[in-house]
């Protein structure tokens, strides 16, 4: 009877754990199947909106939009080329960023050593000019003594190159102070160019005449001409389709003109818009461009690698025709949801995450997003990130929101810790509907296995409570009944 009980109470309380965790299985099942069909209907979605890729020769490329950084079009774009001279784009924003335009800059031997038909204005060994007046030398003519003479500039006034002079000098190794220079300055465009956003970039030279180990890719070049249309100075050089480049001791004065054909409105390659670039050619890298163009409000940004002369302006049309034909740039703050942190929620106080003082979080109001023509912000996928924020501009940013669309990151924003209100800005509405209070639903997931250990736990529970019963005190009840039998036949005894 006893071993029927314990088998009984066993099987009871396994059906109920059984019981139990297949309808939490089977209602989690539930949920995720719904998760998924809603994934592959948002999925399906974007993949009919998204608008089709034109063709292009060029065997890589990328079109971004400048404000959100977000790639509209991609074609190997992370892919290792060659750059040619639009590695001088980068040799100019370090030289601005590093020196002063009016400060003279010498050109030295090493610096005006080119291989042959590189392109050059024909400065001498011993040529001075400005910073201001070699820049548009490099930008403008391409020329590459002008880039490896701003590099030694920037490098030559750096701590690095006189820390590794003073080394060299101490072990008494030979050196060549120019390529010293120039390897510093390299270093320094590739730290440059990493803070840009480059993922796959390595220089070794200022001007972009082919080595093998100097490269980069199409996302990279935009990254960095995203970062050098920020400056002014550059741009003032990016501008001008003429500089004149003043007389010297060895040269007469000399007007350059840009090289970039979709600046000129008589060119048959004019585009209009265009506002910054860079030509590229080398037998290796094939023809490069970079190019910047503004219409209605949007700005993007154009690179093609290894295309042909031909060709290379006509990728670039249709790059930057698909763009402007079939995006649109929207505000993020202008497009929101308010959510409130309260109890009823069941979100956690906001003032128990921060504390008492901050009770207000809003989006920063200059964040935008690039979205194909028929699309809407709520159509994007929302995500938020904690790790990314050093580089707000804000104070007191908290996080980052994200929004992706065909697996696109479209744009983003920041969130800022602010004070007065109990709401913050989050996200995009996809309709009026969502601004009212969503019915909240509780539940509590238990594992399989903790239900599987309350069983065991019950089971040995009731197992020790009938041992007890059995092995102690039903002997010791029997050790009472002996001793009260002895007694008796005892005290017989002595009757008589």
């Amino acid at each position: 009877m006893k071993i029927k009980y314990r088998l009984l109470s066993f099987l009871l309380v396994f059906f109920m754990a059984v019981s139990s965790a297949g309808d939490l299985k089977n209602a989690y099942a539930d949920d995720v199947t719904a998760v998924n069909t809603n994934m592959q209907d948002a999925s399906t979605q974007a993949a009919i909106n998204w608008p089709a890729y034109p063709d292009i020769v060029a065997e890589a490329g990328v079109l971004i939009e400048v404000n959100s950084g977000s790639v509209i079009y991609d074609k190997n774009c992370h892919n290792k080329m060659y750059p040619a001279s639009i590695t001088k784009i980068m040799t100019t924003l370090l030289a601005i960023e590093n020196g002063n335009l009016t400060d003279s800059v010498t050109y030295y031997p090493y610096d005006v050593t080119l291989e042959s038909g590189a392109a050059s204005i024909g400065r001498k060994p011993g040529d001075t000019l400005s910073l201001k007046d070699t820049l548009y030398g490099v930008m403008l003519a391409s020329a590459n003594e002008c880039a490896n003479a701003a590099g030694e500039y920037v490098a030559r006034n750096s701590k690095a190159y006189n820390d590794k002079i003073a080394e060299l000098s101490a072990s008494g190794q030979p050196y060549d102070e120019s390529q010293i220079a120039i390897s510093v300055f390299a270093d320094m465009m590739n730290d440059r160019a990493a803070k840009a956003g480059a993922l796959g970039t390595h220089f070794c030279n200022p001007n972009g005449l082919f080595d093998e180990n100097h490269y980069t890719t199409p996302y990279d070049m935009a990254m960095i001409m995203r970062q050098a249309i920020k400056n002014q100075e550059f741009l003032n050089i990016e501008s001008s389709t003429s500089y004149e480049i003043p007389a010297t001791s060895t040269n007469p004065a000399l007007t350059v003109a840009q090289r970039h054909k979709m600046f000129y409105k008589n060119n048959p390659n004019y585009y209009e818009g265009v506002f910054a670039g860079k030509t590229g050619y080398t037998d290796q890298s094939g023809s490069t461009l970079v190019t910047c163009a503004t219409r209605n409000g949007i700005t993007l940004i154009s690179v093609v690698m290894k295309s042909n002369a031909e060709n290379v302006c006509n990728d670039t049309k249709a790059l930057l025709d698909y763009g402007f034909d079939n995006f649109y740039v929207t505000p993020i703050s202008d497009n929101s949801n308010i959510f409130s942190f309260d109890s009823h929620d069941n979100i956690a106080n906001i003032d128990s995450i921060f504390d008492d003082n901050s009770n207000n979080i809003r989006i920063s109001s200059d964040g935008t997003a690039i979205l194909p023509v028929g699309v809407n912000l709520s159509d994007c996928k929302t995500s938020i990130s904690f790790d990314d924020i050093a580089n707000s501009p804000y104070d007191n940013t908290v996080a980052k929101l994200h929004y992706s669309y065909n697996n696109v990151e479209t744009g983003s924003t920041y969130l800022i810790l602010d004070k007065g209100k109990r709401s913050f800005s989050f996200g995009p509405s996809k309709s009026v509907k969502n601004n009212s209070k969503p019915e909240h639903k509780s539940f509590i997931i238990i594992n399989i296995w903790t239900l599987a250990g309350i069983a065991l736990l019950i089971i040995i529970i009731i197992f020790i409570v009938k041992s007890r019963g059995k092995y102690g005190i039903s002997h010791k009840h029997k050790r009472r009944k002996s001793y009260r039998r002895h007694s008796k036949r005892r005290r017989k005894r002595r009757r008589l």
